[in-house]
């Protein structure tokens, strides 16, 4: 790579008539004489808007290879940013992850897409745009696909252990291997159909364009799931990429693409010079040697080796009795399924087969107890245990009663009737009055905190959800007592709405009953385990997921069946609502299992032992061989941008900043839904959280035309302030406006200094190596994905969780104070930067 600084004499003769760069970069232009300069500019006034408009009339002969490019761009950004902004609630409420751990896969996600372009950033340059571009969004398809397929036909969640999270894998993995080369193949591609002139407007455009589709993926994602559920997203998504693929494949053909490139950026063997012997200057060492080739393989295996780790990790403690109690729950679901006449194999249902998985369930519970051998120092919660067991046990004692329900299991009840909506109205209270004892156990409750759980609860239409006066009373009268007194309380109100229900419905509900009682026992029993005082952090942490849990299945499964509107308008309520339950106690599984490991408390210094015991091999070979491979890549390859210290630091210094970028899905999504909750701000959380990228495609266009001429690093500097600064407006309490006004300000800033950026990048690339540059310049982005995604879920649990008090105005100040570390160092390393900056290619 040559710097424009230090030119040999052959390329000083051949620029001397052009004049010197600027102190920034900028270059000066031949003196002209003063009455043609005026004659050529006009007016201050004209010589602005022509410096706007020009930039745009290029489009107007963007060339046929480009547009296809560009609206394949829309749709792949639709689906990108759509899926990215509904992943973390699809991993939480539906495959049943904590925040946590769902940060660790959002990040291991976006993590891994970018790190794919470090290697496969160079499949353009080899194969082609068109090819690349085509390969890729095959893959993404079918990786789509496999998302849908997880939702559609494995509901049920289940966590990690899932056929749910498996199909999700897959998605992701085939999801990863794609973008990885789509992206820098689209870049790349844009270098090949514009010059010098237009390159600036057609890399803003495109930048553009893939927000514009992310503003469609805001706009058309809430109506797809509140019209049928969040998995048609996916399927909406996977058309989408259809979509994109018939784009390239109609549109960029191969005969428009060889009419259209106007830079050749293909990567070309060395030519031969008359003595038939490679060009000297284009000559590289050979790369695989031995060592390398070594280094890569132990590398690979050491990091096989940790991930086999992980996943054959011992079990938690009731990991194993859970499993086989979930196991259970599915099979009682296919009891109460009708008998297929048609089936010859079909068995009629008996009432053995109930108490024969009954038996097998208490043998379950009875295996769940704290563990006996401990880590040096550790503790268990015995009473964590002790809750998980009993609910087995009654889990099993009601499925051994469901016999005597089985002559009623389809007695149709009539719905949406004055009877059936009261108790609806009873069931909705009841679920707010359980999310309130959820608050209650991990902060304070109060009356401003049951009507915001009303609010997020209610449906769009509504403007909340009605509590009748004597239940809103009882709620504020046993969030006011001792922990045990509440419990009490919840109890006999349960159990009261239970009876209520079958005195409305008839017989037809007493599923209903059944289950109330069910959780009004174990509400009894936990009090009579926590006695006087407060439950423990295990235990608490248990009941809010379970009270949580309770609260969506009365809210947002049982009550809207009983104002649903059959052909017949009759309904087998009490099929529909054990169904109903047998899931949600299946997912609920996974949740005991993480309270099982979580009632051991480790010290830090044990677990850190215990981590690197186990890991500590194979994770220090993969970090010891990878730097080995690093620095013999760059040892091989001289003219790689790496051995530049201000390109590296350039490009490095740029993460804290782009933490923003990864909170616009990692933790923005969330707290639109969490802090406004019930407001129709909440409620249309996927609009709101993607005014970013239709902002970003009208003001990209407008920012370049307007600072064509400004310095790269002078656009870097100011562009990072003013993206990062605004992250202190929602440092204040949750405000509309300012959400609004943050998102308008950070935006700005972003259009000011991302694209100049990309644009950089592809055009200090040698020729051959665009994509490969892409894919380097992105590497920093793979640590800040990596990076945020490892601790975002941690601060979303802890400044704001989905139950109990929030404090979002410390989360963003937090972020905001990471993100101003980038423009001050940009600012005090603005002397340094500012000689010998690589320059854009001509």
């Amino acid at each position: 790579m040559t710097d424009k600084t230090e030119q040999n004499p052959e390329e000083e003769t051949k620029n001397k008539d052009v004049a010197p760069a600027t102190e920034s970069g900028e270059t000066e232009k031949p003196s002209e004489s003063v009455e043609d300069s005026e004659g050529e500019k006009g007016s201050p006034l004209q010589q602005a808007v022509k410096e706007i408009v020009e930039p745009f009339k290029g489009l107007a002969h963007t060339s046929r290879s480009l547009w296809g490019l560009y609206i394949s761009y829309v749709l792949e950004g639709m689906a990108y940013f759509g899926i990215l902004t509904i992943f973390g609630k699809y991993l939480s409420e539906n495959v049943g992850l904590s925040d946590i751990h769902a940060g660790w896969i959002y990040s291991f996600f976006t993590g891994g897409i970018t790190l794919s372009m470090l290697f496969l950033g160079g499949v353009a340059d080899k194969i082609g745009i068109r090819k690349a571009l085509l390969f890729s969004l095959g893959l993404m398809f079918f990786g789509r696909l496999s998302f849908a397929v997880s939702g559609t036909f494995f509901p049920s969640g289940g966590g990690f252990a899932s056929m749910m999270f498996l199909f999700i894998g897959l998605g992701m993995l085939l999801v990863v291997i794609g973008y990885g080369m789509y992206q820098p193949a689209s870049y790349s591609g844009v270098k090949q159909f514009t010059n010098e002139k237009n390159a600036p407007m057609a890399f803003a455009m495109i930048y553009g364009l893939m927000n514009l589709g992310a503003f469609f993926s805001g706009v058309l994602s809430p109506i797809v799931r509140n019209s049928w559920n969040i998995t048609s997203v996916y399927w909406v998504y996977a058309g989408s990429s259809v979509l994109a693929f018939l784009c390239v494949l109609m549109v960029m053909t191969a005969r428009a693409v060889r009419r259209d490139t106007v830079t050749d950026i293909s990567a070309k063997k060395p030519e031969a010079t008359e003595d038939g012997k490679m060009a000297e200057k284009e000559t590289q060492a050979s790369l695989f040697t031995p060592i390398f080739i070594g280094s890569a393989a132990i590398a690979v295996i050491a990091m096989g080796f940790t991930i086999y780790l992980i996943f054959t990790a011992q079990p938690g403690p009731v990991d194993k009795p859970l499993d086989e109690y979930a196991s259970n729950l599915g099979k009682i679901s296919g009891l109460l399924k009708e008998m297929d006449p048609k089936d010859p194999e079909a068995k009629p249902v008996t009432e053995e087969d109930f108490v024969k998985i009954s038996v097998e369930m208490q043998k379950i519970g009875d295996r769940i107890v704290a563990p006996e051998v401990l880590p040096e120092g550790a503790r268990a919660d015995a009473v964590a245990y002790e809750l998980v067991r009993f609910i087995v046990k009654e889990e099993s004692s009601f499925a051994g009663g469901l016999w005597s329900m089985m002559s009623q299991l389809r007695t149709p009840v009539a719905m949406d009737t004055e009877e059936s909506r009261a108790v609806r109205t009873q069931l909705r209270a009841l679920g707010v009055a359980y999310m309130s004892a959820a608050y209650r156990l991990v902060g304070k409750f109060n009356a401003d905190v049951l009507t915001r759980i009303a609010l997020q609860q209610k449906l769009p239409a509504e403007d909340s959800i009605p509590v009748p006066d004597a239940i809103r009373a009882s709620i504020m009268e046993m969030t006011d007592v001792s922990q045990s007194e509440m419990f009490l309380k919840l109890a006999r109100l349960t159990r009261d709405i239970g009876m209520e229900s079958t005195r409305l419905l008839g017989p037809g509900s007493l599923s209903i009953q059944h289950v109330l009682d069910l959780e009004g026992r174990l509400l009894e029993e936990t009090a009579r385990k926590v006695g006087g005082g407060s439950a423990s952090g295990a235990v608490a942490g248990l009941l809010v997921q379970r009270f949580y849990s309770i609260g969506i299945f009365l809210i947002k499964e049982v009550s809207p069946v009983l104002v649903s509107q059959p052909q017949d308008k009759t309904l087998a309520l009490n099929e529909t609502v054990l169904g109903m339950y047998l899931g949600n106690q299946i997912g609920f599984a996974f949740q005991m299992k993480e309270a099982g490991t979580s009632a051991i408390d480790v010290p830090f210094v044990t677990s850190l032992k215990l981590f690197g015991m186990r890991y500590g091999g194979p994770l220090g070979a993969v970090i010891f061989f990878t730097v080995l491979l690093i620095v013999l890549l760059l040892r091989k390859r001289p003219d790689h941008p790496f051995h530049n210290g201000k390109f590296v630091f350039f490009i490095f210094i740029l993460i804290p900043v782009q933490t923003l970028f990864a909170h616009n899905w990692l933790t923005l999504p969330y707290y639109i839904d969490r802090a406004f909750g019930g407001t129709p701000v909440g409620q249309n959380f996927e609009l709101f959280s993607n005014f970013n990228p239709i902002l970003i495609f009208f003001l990209t266009p407008f920012v370049a035309a307007l600072t064509v001429k400004v310095a790269v690093y002078k656009m870097m500097m100011w562009g990072t302030l003013v993206m990062a600064v605004p992250t202190f407006l929602l440092a204040l309490p949750p405000s509309p406006a300012l959400l609004l006004l943050y998102i308008l300000l950070m935006t700005i800033g972003e259009a000011m200094w991302q694209p100049r950026f990309l644009q950089w990048v592809a055009q200090i690339a040698p020729e051959g190596k665009t994509g490969a540059y892409m894919g380097i310049a992105q590497f920093p982005w793979f640590l800040t994905k990596v990076l945020t995604g490892f601790y975002s879920g941690y601060f979303l649990s802890k400044y704001c969780p989905l139950v109990g008090p929030q404090n979002t105005e410390m989360l963003w100040f937090i972020y905001g104070m990471m993100a101003l570390v980038t423009p001050i160092a940009l600012i005090a390393a603005s002397r340094w930067m500012s000689k010998g900056m690589m320059k854009a290619r001509t």
